[in-house]
């Protein structure tokens, strides 16, 4: 008898979810670039801070948006920041 195949929606598998991050409200955004290295960080009202490390020759385009209405709403688009 053949199995059947079990599919996942493969965009909720490519989104990482950081619970303990939930309902905590960013006092600062950080990106940093030094050297080869890039990392970015949020630093929340209670002290606590989230990183990323990003590899080098990476280009990170951050846009601001509008989701209340589920649907892309652009707001702000800032300038890519690169690594090299």
């Amino acid at each position: 008898m053949a199995r059947s195949k079990r599919t996942r929606s493969r965009s909720r598998s490519r989104i990482p979810v950081f619970p303990e991050v939930k309902g905590k409200v960013v006092e600062r955004l950080e990106v940093s670039i030094i050297g080869g290295d890039c990392a970015l960080g949020m630093l929340f009202q209670d002290r606590t801070y989230l990183a990323f490390e990003i590899e080098p020759v990476i280009c990170i385009t951050p846009d601001f948006s509008d989701r209340k209405t589920k649907n892309y709403k652009p707001l702000k688009r800032w300038r890519p920041i690169t690594s090299d």
